[in-house]
């Protein structure tokens, strides 16, 4: 639970995802060692479960907001709409023709093919910043 200024707060309002988003912004400030470094953040796929999902959209609202300030350094990775497009919850998608498993069975985390599949849309952005194929 992120701590405000006035203590712990509750998931996930507009005070948890401003405390959620300083966390987040300091992390990538860091990472990126004053300019030093490109930054890849990923944005969150939805999990299952409907109750998680709003802390997911929270969580990615709060990633878009902390990049802002640093857009010359740090690329948010869209996986949501790879993994969840519309913000439909999928286990399984076609990868090459073949209707693959791309979560584990919590609902929440990828499997190893999901974890593949993250990677490639990482080293995506990181060819088009860097002009590598």
């Amino acid at each position: 639970m992120p701590v405000g200024r006035k203590g712990a707060v509750k998931c996930c309002g507009v005070d948890w995802a401003a405390a959620y988003a300083f966390r987040v912004r300091r992390m990538m400030n860091s990472y990126r060692r004053r300019g030093a470094a490109r930054v890849y953040y990923l944005r969150l796929p939805l999990p299952r479960e409907r109750s998680r999902q709003e802390i997911a959209r929270a969580v990615n609202a709060a990633i878009d907001v902390a990049a802002v300030p640093y857009g010359a350094h740090v690329r948010v990775v869209d996986l949501t709409e790879v993994f969840t497009p519309g913000g439909r919850y999928r286990s399984t998608m076609l990868i090459d023709g073949e209707r693959r498993l791309v979560r584990r069975p919590d609902g929440i985390h990828l499997s190893d093919v999901g974890a593949d599949l993250a990677a490639d849309k990482v080293l995506a952005a990181i060819r088009r910043d860097y002009g590598r194929r």
